[in-house]
């Protein structure tokens, strides 16, 4: 009876053990020294179809007691927070994850209840988002389609797979993609034999902090393409935000009695402008406290124009430049009499 339960243990152990490979896949269509400015969109977890699930509320693993610590971010908002991080380190100029997670909802990409709209977001092109309102050179997508712990008595599994995903916004091409999945087992596979350690280890494995850790390594592993030497000397603080912007001319027909006054909340200490359509450019504006600017526009007797949209424009001292249409209509300025 003893040999007939050794035979049993054996086979389980070789059955957890014998996939316990990573297995990863890249393709780069880029030169990755060159400096992109890169929009992390929100990430989501899909199902086998690798269709897009909304997120629901939710811790990203469960607690265990005494060994499992609560942890706020779901698996989704850990995963994008790492990769913002390692994209920091090289030589792509990834923009601030408040900035696109603050702009997505006021572009209609968010719902009622204060989630973002995944499937909207996945579905629009990399040039829709960029060049109306992230002002990015490429957008990085990023879908998990398994996050698992898995407790078998003796052994214990954590397993994550990830695809990335970096289009182009001329164009939508892909740019770079990279595909891991990986494990990260506890019991009898790993650590003494042992009694004491058989039942431990496996528990031990439950631990939160082992499927974070595993994350890290798989999300190292799949962006090690990007991280070469000599890259571009891009600065490593944010580029310029704009955050909210506003004019007074109501109804959209300006009138040569008044000045247009505009006024924008962003980044402080940036050069910022506005224009109108291309009839009147690049005219100053002045940052009268930090990150406020403010700006008019007085007409000339030769200007006119019909249904031209504000543009707001800020640039830091790289000559990073970001821009941002002004919500509110096109605005005309009639011949002068």
């Amino acid at each position: 009876m003893k040999s007939k339960n050794i035979a049993i243990i054996g086979y389980l152990y070789l059955s957890l053990t014998a996939c316990f490979s990573g297995v990863y896949s890249h393709t780069l269509e880029f030169n990755p020294r060159e400096s992109l400015r890169v929009a992390v969109l929100p990430f989501v977890r899909v199902d086998e179809e690798g269709e897009v699930l909304q997120a629901e509320s939710g811790l990203a693993v469960d607690q265990v007691p005494l060994l499992s610590s609560e942890l706020a971010d779901t698996p989704e908002d850990y995963i994008r927070k790492l990769v913002q991080s390692d994209l920091n380190e090289g030589p792509l100029d990834p923009l601030s994850p408040y900035l696109v997670d603050t702009e997505l909802p006021h572009h209609g990409f968010g719902l009622p209840d204060g989630r973002f709209d995944y499937r909207k977001i996945y579905e629009t092109p990399a040039s829709q988002l960029c060049v109306h309102f992230l002002d990015c050179d490429a957008v990085l997508l990023g879908r998990i389609f398994k996050w698992e712990r898995a407790y078998y008595g003796v052994q214990s599994v954590n397993a994550v797979g990830i695809e990335l995903t970096l289009l182009a916004a001329d164009g939508d091409q892909v740019l770079f993609s990279s595909r891991g999945e990986d494990y990260d087992s506890r019991g009898l596979s790993k650590g003494p034999t042992g009694y004491t350690s058989a039942v431990l280890e496996p528990i031990k494995g439950l631990d939160s902090q082992i499927i974070l850790d595993l994350s890290e390594r798989v999300i190292s592993k799949m962006l090690s393409p990007l991280k070469v030497p000599g890259g571009t000397n891009t600065p490593k603080t944010p580029p310029p935000a704009i955050y909210a912007t506003s004019h007074d001319g109501a109804g959209g027909t300006l009138t040569r009695t008044k000045p247009l006054v505009l006024l924008m909340y962003a980044s402080a200490g940036a050069r910022a402008s506005f224009s109108i359509g291309n009839a009147v450019r690049s005219i100053p504006m002045e940052e009268h406290s930090p990150g406020h600017y403010y700006g008019e526009y007085h007409p000339l007797p030769s200007d006119h124009f019909s249904q031209q949209e504000v543009s707001f424009f800020v640039e830091d001292g790289h000559g990073r430049v970001t821009s941002r249409v002004a919500s509110r209509e096109p605005v005309s300025l009639l011949p002068a009499p």
